[in-house]
Formats: structure tokens, sequence, C-alpha cells
């Protein structure tokens, strides 16, 4: 922890670039399931109820084309009813930015918790995409992701179908409706990232300090991240579970990198108590609405 400290706060007053790199660990304690967790993960689930032998297969875009009704109710089964709160981890990142520390947050998580807590476009890069908007594969229209979210979970059952009219003039009553699935704008499996992802060189090699919070690092491209900061840029692994070899992380005497072992929410608040931020971070995560259902 100390190293830590002394990374994030330097003795010599500078404001190191700090890089996150954080997964779906970190909203967990929103209420949010995870995908890999043995027993409580999204596949883990997936894999009683449906029997699938795979089941990644329902977020691959091939899958949905063929079988929508059941990325639907998937969701339904999963997807949180009330709109979650940002987590003590969230707040952390909004404190960074305050204190002017901050380069960037890359995210995979889909659930828009880091926007809750002021991140922009300028600070946030959403990788896997967002719930918060959402469009119809077949036609293009846009709907919000609240519209999406009440026709979810508003049927019950079944697709969620567009309402865009496909008549450019003539009788409303009379005009055809095009009926396509309605999609959340993620990235399914077999679908290409967002165009920001390919600025993540610049970003890498930007950083002073790299924290990485709540995630498996096995889904790539997102998890090549963590190779492509210089040589000598530390690397900080907040985690339940050591990971990384595969990637190149490496923790050990004389290593860049170092493993803070634990729940990120409890790590995160143990951290800011040794950066003696406790009191600005109380009244953040109030104002924020921070909530943890650990």
């Amino acid at each position: 922890m100390e190293k830590v400290v002394s990374l994030i706060k330097p003795p010599d007053g500078s404001l190191p670039k700090i890089l996150c790199l954080v997964g779906a660990g970190i909203s967990v304690a929103a209420g949010i399931p995870d995908f890999r967790s043995p027993e409580t993960g999204v596949y883990a689930q997936l894999e009683k109820q449906y029997n699938l032998e795979d089941p990644e297969s329902v977020f691959n875009i091939d899958y949905f084309h063929k079988q929508p009704e059941v990325f639907y109710k998937v969701e339904r089964d999963t997807w949180p009813r009330q709109d979650p709160n940002p987590t003590p981890v969230h707040a952390f990142f909004a404190l960074l930015k305050e204190k002017g520390l901050l380069l960037r947050v890359w995210t995979q998580n889909i659930d828009g918790l880091e926007r809750k807590v002021g991140l922009t476009n300028k600070e946030l890069v959403e990788c896997h995409g967002t719930m918060a908007a959402a469009h119809c594969e077949t036609c293009g229209a846009k709907y919000s992701g609240q519209w999406y979210k009440e026709q979810l979970f508003g049927t019950e059952v079944g697709v969620v179908h567009c309402e865009n009219s496909l008549d450019q003039g003539g009788d409303e009553a009379d005009a055809k409706v095009c009926g396509g699935p309605v999609r959340p704008d993620i990235v399914f499996f077999g679908e290409s990232l967002p165009d920001r992802f390919a600025a993540a060189r610049w970003d890498c090699k930007d950083a002073d300090v790299v924290l990485i919070l709540g995630t498996s690092l096995v889904v790539h491209p997102f998890a090549d991240m963590v190779k492509k900061p210089g040589p000598h840029v530390p690397r900080v692994l907040i985690n339940n579970k050591q990971v990384g070899a595969n990637v190149g992380l490496k923790v050990g005497a004389g290593s860049r990198d170092v493993f803070l072992q634990g729940d990120c929410q409890t790590v995160i608040e143990e951290l800011v108590s040794a950066l003696d931020w406790e009191g600005g971070f109380c009244g953040l995560k109030e104002k924020l609405g921070v909530e943890t259902k650990l």
C-alpha cells in the first residue's frame, strides 16, 4: 500500500497522470453481477438456467440474429430493474478527476456508472458500449436507454420491437412499422469495438501510473491494454485474485507491478485513507449517492 500511495502522491508533489482500466468487478457492489465468478457470475447462471455449453454465445452477434429472444430473457433475468447507484470505486475516479490526476478511465462495463459520477467523453472510454442508448438492428432507428429499459421490463417476454414508421409520407394510420429487434448500444462478440478504442496507444504512452481494477483480463483486445504502457510505468492490480500473467503482469521483488488483493471497494477505501483523502472522499460519496450491496 505504501508503494501505491507514493505513486499516486509522489513526495516531490508532482501530479501523475493515472490511467484506470476497469472491469465488471467494480460494479458488483452496485448489485450488477459480473460475468465470470464461478457461482454468481452471469455465465455461471446461464449455464445452470439454460444448459448452454457456451454461455458466451448469448452475447455473440450471430446468435442474437438467430435467437434474439434468448438475449432479452437473459437481460430481464440479470439486469437490475431499478437504476443502480455508483460505488466507492466510481467515486474514486471522480476524486482523481477533481484532483487533476485522472488521465482516463477505460471501462469494459456497460452500466454507465462512470457517467453518474461526472465523467464525460473526455475522461471516459466505454470499450464495450453502453446501456444508456439503443438502436434497431434492422432500420437503425435510435432509442434512449430509458425507453429500451421500459420496453424490456414492460413486456416481460419476447423481443423489444422497433416502433419506427417506415412510411416517409402518406396516411400515418396506414404507415408500416419496422418491428425489428431493438438492442442496447453494447458491443457483442463478433462486433468491432468503438472507434475511440484505437486511441489506446496514446493514453498508454501518456500514463505515469496504471490502475487495473475488477477485471479478469481475459477479454481481448481490452486485456492487451495492460501491455501498452512503457516498460517502466508502474501497474497496480486491485482484485480479489491475481490475474494478468497472460498479458505480462509480473508481481514480485524488483517488479514495477503491484498487487493489492481484496475486494476493490474495500481496497480503495483503504487507499483513500492511506492517501489522507478521507474528508473529501466522504463528502463526494454522499454527494454522488454512493451505495454498496456487498
